[in-house]
């Protein structure tokens, strides 16, 4: 299973896998709609680049207690052609962690 951390603050993302211990590579994390209807109270819907992903893939992600115990983040993700979307309540403002995999 490949995994990464990845980084977020504002528009980018800094990517690092979790088997390379060199530096993280920046990448956009894109707002994919402010206004998503698909997961009630979850209008944030964001993208981040992911080798491999797709929408036959399953992806797993790890928050930080603190982002995780906040109820703003929702509890799945999705996955698409190079992609793993997830959701907010509000927008993604402060640095964040999230380490996923996929299967």
């Amino acid at each position: 299973m490949a995994g990464v951390h990845v980084y977020t603050n504002g528009n980018w993302v800094q990517v690092a896998s979790m088997t390379d211990t060199s530096a993280p590579v920046s990448r956009a994390i894109t707002l994919v709609s402010s206004s998503d209807a698909e997961y009630t109270g979850y209008p944030y819907k964001y993208s981040f680049a992911a080798t491999g992903a797709t929408s036959a893939r399953y992806a797993y992600l790890t928050f930080l207690p603190e982002d995780a115990d906040s109820g703003n983040l929702a509890s799945i993700c999705e996955t698409g052609s190079g992609v793993i979307y997830f959701w907010s309540k509000e927008a993604q403002t402060s640095p964040m962690y999230i380490g996923y995999s996929m299967t």
